[in-house]
C-alpha cells in the first residue's frame, strides 16, 4: 500500500472529502489533489500534519506502511 493509498484510507475512515481533509490538516486543497492524483508524493510536512491532526494514527503505518 502506498502513502497515497494510506492517506485515502484515512480520509475514507474519517468520511472526509479531499477538500475537507486538506482543511483539517492545514494544507492547500490543491496539494492533496496532486497527491491523490498521483502527481506528487506526500511530503514529510504533510505526513506530520496528518499525524498531528489524527493523533490515533500509527506513524509507522502512515509513513512506512508497517
Amino acid at each position: 500500500m502506498t502513502e497515497r493509498e494510506r492517506l485515502l484510507k484515512v480520509m475514507e475512515s474519517e468520511n472526509m472529502s479531499a477538500k475537507q481533509f486538506a482543511i483539517e490538516v492545514g494544507i492547500q486543497p490543491g496539494t492533496i489533489s496532486n497527491i491523490m492524483g498521483g502527481r506528487n508524493n506526500p511530503s514529510l510536512d504533510v505526513m506530520r500534519r496528518v499525524l498531528n491532526r489524527f493523533r490515533s494514527l500509527n506513524a509507522d503505518w502512515l509513513i512506512l506502511g508497517i
